[in-house]
């Protein structure tokens, strides 16, 4: 059996006694209107995985999910070990939820406990920005203002312009994009075996 069968079968069950209570207003302008990140590689990976999340405010209005758990992954300024773990952990329950595995499930006592990383807690905080390519900073740049309508200047508003880009809860402002540059489709990203093969390439001629 399928561990996805397995979650589908425990959560519809438990979703069959477990009561709905509906969760107070939650100020959506504290996670971008969930439109994107404020970090410029979080951006990057929301774009090339397709994250819909908006599904997780469906969450929070029927099942009464804690949207702002995510509030850090939203706000981060920095690409650490830490924002990866956590956006893993949305991915994990954005396609849960699209399997229908919440159904009507009152998710609002569920407390999403990130791994504990102990005694190795320092490595959680590395940035992991350093170890980019400095050859595919701009193509990141690029397709992560691809990204939703970007609300809060972070990281990525500096990289590209920022000045022309509105605050938090505004919506509709479209990020600033340097004239100069044509973004690429996302089907034109560099995969790492690309990447390596056009290395190979370059070494022998």
């Amino acid at each position: 059996m399928k561990a996805t069968t397995i979650f589908v079968s425990l959560f519809a069950t438990l979703a069959a006694a477990a009561p709905t209570e509906k969760r107070a207003n939650v100020d959506l302008s504290l996670v971008n209107n969930l439109n994107n990140f404020n970090q410029v590689d979080l951006n990057y990976l929301l774009k090339v995985n397709n994250f819909d999340l908006q599904l997780l405010g469906g969450l929070g209005q029927a099942n009464n999910f804690n949207v702002l758990g995510f509030q850090n992954l939203f706000q981060a300024q920095q690409f650490d070990l830490n924002a990866l773990l956590q956006l893993q952990q949305l991915q994990t329950l954005l396609q849960f939820h699209q399997l229908g595995v919440f159904q009507q499930f009152d998710l609002a006592q569920l407390q999403l406990q990130q791994l504990q990383l102990g005694l190795l807690g320092n490595v959680g905080g590395v940035d992991l920005a350093q170890f980019i390519l400095p050859n595919v900073v701009t193509q990141v740049q690029t397709i992560a203002s691809q990204a939703g309508n970007f609300g809060g200047l972070g990281q990525l508003g500096q990289l590209i312009g920022g000045g022309g880009v509105g605050s938090v809860g505004s919506g509709n402002v479209a990020p600033v994009v340097d004239s100069g540059n044509v973004a690429p489709a996302v089907g034109d990203i560099v995969t790492d075996e690309e990447f390596a093969a056009q290395e190979g390439s370059s070494s022998l001629n």
